[in-house]
């Protein structure tokens, strides 16, 4: 009997201790209770910021005290919803236990939501080490924004007209040098005319001009 009350009164105390214990070796093991980690594909199409950076500085943010400012120089810009008009970055992290772990001077791939005024992340953002990323990095490959830029009817016009010059300029024969004055009256003094027979009549000396039709090829419509 007295046993049977010690475990009936103890029984729901050892459940609360159970309880208890387990929620503190949880809340250790992920303070941040991070969600588990995507794939590049959708860490890729919900970040607002995805790049490979180095770290060039690190320190306490004056604006936001319970945050780092962590520079990047900027090595490739893989995405990007704002428009960043040098080429580095501030990216602002927690400035507690769900930190990620930047290194100055370290190659990091980065993925970072907001805009250039607050771009953020953190432990359980894909960021990753550039040196052990290799995968990483071809996954995001096909990401690649340098796609043409659509051909318009002007572009079409334009390039047709350019092929119609080059076409007609390789098309039509080049001019033949003329003889330069001095070379025509050197040519001439050096052509020494024979005489005419007088047996032949001067009427016979002189040649008939050709007709039109000889001298040009006129095709009939």
């Amino acid at each position: 009997m007295v046993l049977r009350k010690f475990f009936t009164s103890a029984l729901p105390l050892g459940f609360f201790l159970f309880g208890l214990l387990f929620f503190v070796s949880t809340s250790h093991a992920d303070p941040c209770n991070c969600p588990p980690m995507d794939d590049t594909d959708v860490a890729y199409s919900t970040s607002d910021l995805v790049m490979i950076g180095t770290v060039s500085d690190l320190k306490s943010s004056i604006f936001k005290p319970d945050h780092m400012e962590i520079t990047f120089d900027i090595r490739k810009l893989i995405k990007s919803n704002s428009v960043i008009p040098t080429d580095t970055v501030v990216v602002y992290i927690p400035n507690n236990e769900c930190k990620y772990d930047f290194q100055f001077g370290n190659d990091y791939i980065v993925y970072a939501k907001g805009d250039l005024f607050f771009f953020y992340t953190d432990v359980c953002s894909r960021n990753k080490l550039f040196d052990f990323a290799f995968d990483e990095v071809e996954r995001l490959s096909k990401f690649d924004k340098t796609k043409p830029r659509k051909q318009t009817k002007q572009d079409e016009q334009g390039e047709l007209s350019d092929s119609q010059e080059s076409s007609l300029a390789s098309s039509t024969p080049a001019e033949e040098p003329q003889p330069s004055s001095s070379n025509l009256s050197s040519s001439q003094s050096s052509v020494v005319t024979k005489p005419q027979s007088s047996s032949l009549g001067s009427s016979s000396a002189k040649k008939k001009p050709k007709p039109l039709k000889d001298m040009f090829a006129i095709t009939p419509n």
